[in-house]
């Protein structure tokens, strides 16, 4: 197990599955050792997609590492059925293929399910849910995009219904914690897939009326505003959130993305060093002050290929909600 845990530090993934694949024929009753393997295979399963998003033909490889990797995640939930983690990282693993595999949002959201059975109060969990059916939806728009006439109308149907479990997760989540920033990322990028950027701001005015303290409504207000171009107001909203958390480091990164646009790159230097000490795991963060430091843009090779940070399916920087 270990010697996996290092061959994938090393990024040598095959190796990292082959001494899991021989850590389980040893202690085939270790639920651990199956929940390495789902993750290393999730590892592959990424840099298979971006072989293939390179022209690479890499179907036969995906189908047996998908079909591995599934495995391996109904046996840790077999082994310890109870543990809310093992239902997160099969949850996880069939988030990952939804946008290739017909039925895995299903699965994905079963799982997710289970993992809040066991753990309720555990915010992180809705969110892991609302995240999947937010790529689900995507995948939804892009299927109505290749249909028929008649077809398109179905898609776009189970398109909006998909974006209102959505929100129903996300309301979930900020019950249990209001200042979520995960939660609050992901209901502005609902409500602009909705395509009522204007209602989810006037919304988004009211909390923040009832709530001005409120750090993580701060956070989507800047956000609703920064996804509307509005970036004089985004600024008040980051610095705001800022000023109430001083260690909020997702509306330090997008202050700094600011800064950027409009040239300010000391100032937005100043943002990403103070990202980066607070979050030493992030690789993306010493990219990005590279490239400013540079003189270039700060997410120069970074989006793209990859989509704008606005736009993915989770926060720049992980903020796990505490259990």
């Amino acid at each position: 197990q270990q010697a996996g845990l290092n061959a994938l530090n090393r990024g040598e993934i095959d190796r990292a599955i082959n001494h899991f694949e021989k850590a389980t024929l040893i202690q085939n009753q270790n639920y651990r050792i199956y929940q390495g393997l789902v993750q290393v295979n999730m590892e592959k399963i990424r840099s298979l997609v971006g072989r293939a998003s390179q022209g690479e033909n890499v179907q036969q490889d995906f189908q047996s590492t998908v079909a591995q990797a599934i495995q391996a995640a109904q046996n840790a939930t077999r082994l310890y059925p109870n543990e809310p983690l093992v239902w997160r990282t099969q949850g996880a693993l069939y988030e990952l293929i939804i946008p290739f595999v017909q039925g895995a949002e299903q699965s994905a959201l079963t799982s997710y399910k289970q993992a809040s059975v066991l753990d309720p109060v555990n915010p992180a969990i809705y969110t892991d849910a609302a995240r999947a059916v937010l790529t689900y939806s995507d995948r939804l728009q892009f299927l109505a995009g290749q249909a028929s006439e008649s077809e398109k109308e179905q898609f776009e149907a189970i398109r909006a219904a998909a974006l209102q479990e959505v929100r129903a997760q996300l309301g979930r989540s900020l019950e249990l914690k209001p200042d979520y920033a995960t939660a609050h990322f992901l209901a502005a990028q609902a409500a602009l897939r909705q395509g009522n950027a204007k209602s989810a701001i006037e919304s988004a005015e009211r909390a923040k009326l009832s709530a001005p303290f409120d750090t993580g409504i701060a956070f989507q207000l800047g956000l609703l505003h920064y996804q509307n171009n509005d970036l004089n107001r985004a600024e008040a909203e980051f610095q705001r959130a800022i000023s109430l958390n001083s260690d909020y480091s997702n509306a330090r990164y997008f202050l700094g993305l600011i800064h950027d646009r409009r040239g300010e790159r000391a100032k937005a230097i100043e943002q990403f060093e103070k990202v980066a000490a607070l979050n030493p795991g992030n690789d993306e963060i010493p990219k990005i002050l590279v490239n400013l430091r540079d003189g270039r843009d700060a997410l120069r090779g970074i989006s793209p290929p990859g989509p704008a940070p606005e736009r993915r399916p989770g926060t720049p920087v992980n903020e796990e909600a505490p259990r």
